[in-house]
């Protein structure tokens, strides 16, 4: 939760040239000279294979949930046909993959898939596809 903010306060030092241990290195003249980490590298959200953060969200240009999903986790929704993953919004079962359409962009505070095995504590059974969870801001 907090990663987004400490990233954005380093990158934020490094653009000012302040001197910063993770930021610069200074010379024996006294001057900062850059290191290897960019600030576009110090302010890329984490990512997670089985998640899309809110972070994650402000870095695409999509309206809805299902165009999220391609863009950045397109594994998602291409499964096996006839093994499609099951959406749920808050913890109430929604339906398919074609659900996340009518879902906008702005709403959404997170989306995690779970795998088949991973299913049968929250949601009790087994979905062969898994389970989209979208959380909503609220």
């Amino acid at each position: 939760m907090y990663s987004g903010s400490i990233a954005l306060t380093i990158a934020t030092v490094a653009a000012l040239g302040v001197g910063c241990a993770h930021g610069s290195r200074h010379t024996s003249s006294g001057v900062a000279a850059e290191t290897r980490t960019s600030v576009e590298e110090t302010t890329r959200p984490r990512s997670s294979s089985q998640a899309i953060t809110i972070e994650e969200l402000a870095t695409v240009s999509a309206t809805t949930a299902y165009e999220v999903v391609l863009q950045l986790r397109p594994g998602f929704v291409r499964r096996i046909p006839g093994t499609e993953p099951v959406v749920y919004i808050d913890g109430l079962a929604a339906g398919s993959t074609s659900t996340l359409s009518m879902i906008p962009v702005r709403v959404i505070a997170e989306i995690r898939y779970m795998r088949p095995s991973e299913t049968m504590v929250d949601h009790g059974s087994v979905h062969p596809g898994g389970v989209i969870v979208v959380r909503t801001r609220r």
